[in-house]
Order: structure tokens, then C-alpha cells, then sequence
């Protein structure tokens, strides 16, 4: 995991910068199927309702890792928006919005961190009932 962020953020940071050299906003400009930062917004936030959004899809990501169903993860990380906000550090880097860079690199540290602590929260007392010895 720590070397695709490792990764994700200097390739953020070289599309941002293709992006540029071609004249293309890389946040967006007003060219997209929303009002333009509306999802730079989000994903840089720090707000209770991210949190819980972010509180439940660490839950569920952790169950359905549990149950076997780790192929349905995926609508779970597109609710947690880890990919997103570890581009943003990259962009913000390269537009010279440090104060972007800064609240994104926050946020996904925000967010991995509450993903830890509720994927233990979860797995922990699942792994000693089935120690145990006892089936769900």
C-alpha cells in the first residue's frame, strides 16, 4: 500500500503538470459534469459528515474483507476517496496550492487512519470468535 501511494502522488503530480503544459486546468476548470471544485472540495474536507462516511466505509470494507466478499470493496474505496485526495497532494504540489496539498495530504491521513482503527475495531473480535473454534 505504501508504495502505490508512493507512486500515486508523484504520477498525480507529472499528469498535473502535462495537464499545464497543454493548457488544461487540473482541477477541472469548468469543463466538467459539475460545478467546477465541487469534488476538490470533498475530497480536502475535513467536515463530520466525511468522517462518517468515511467511519462507515471502513466497517464495511473490513466486513466484506471478513465474509469473503473482498471483490465488492471496491464501491467501498470510492467512498473513502483515498485515491483522490493522495492525487490532490500531487496536484496541489505542482499548481503551487500548498494550502491544497496540505488539506488533501490531511484529509488521507484522516482517512486511513479512522480506516485502521475501525478495520481493527472490526476484525479483531472476529478473529478471536473464530479462534474459538466458533462459525458465524
Amino acid at each position: 500500500m505504501i508504495k502505490g501511494y508512493a507512486v500515486l502522488v508523484p504520477a498525480a503530480a507529472l499528469t498535473a503538470l502535462l495537464l499545464q503544459t497543454l493548457g488544461t486546468d487540473p482541477l477541472g476548470g469548468s469543463g466538467g459534469y459539475l460545478p467546477s471544485g465541487i469534488l476538490v472540495d470533498y475530497w480536502d474536507d475535513l467536515s463530520w459528515t466525511a468522517t462518517l462516511v468515511t467511519v462507515v466505509a471502513g466497517v464495511a470494507g473490513a466486513l466484506l474483507i471478513a465474509a469473503n466478499r473482498a471483490v465488492l470493496t471496491a464501491g467501498v474505496m470510492i467512498a473513502l476517496a483515498l485515491v483522490p485526495t493522495a492525487a490532490l497532494v500531487g496536484v496541489g504540489l505542482v499548481t503551487g496550492d500548498l494550502d491544497l496539498a496540505t488539506r488533501a495530504g490531511l484529509r488521507w491521513l484522516h482517512d486511513a487512519g479512522i480506516v485502521l482503527i475501525t478495520a481493527t475495531a472490526v476484525l479483531m473480535p472476529i478473529r478471536v470468535y473464530r479462534r474459538r473454534g466458533l462459525k458465524m
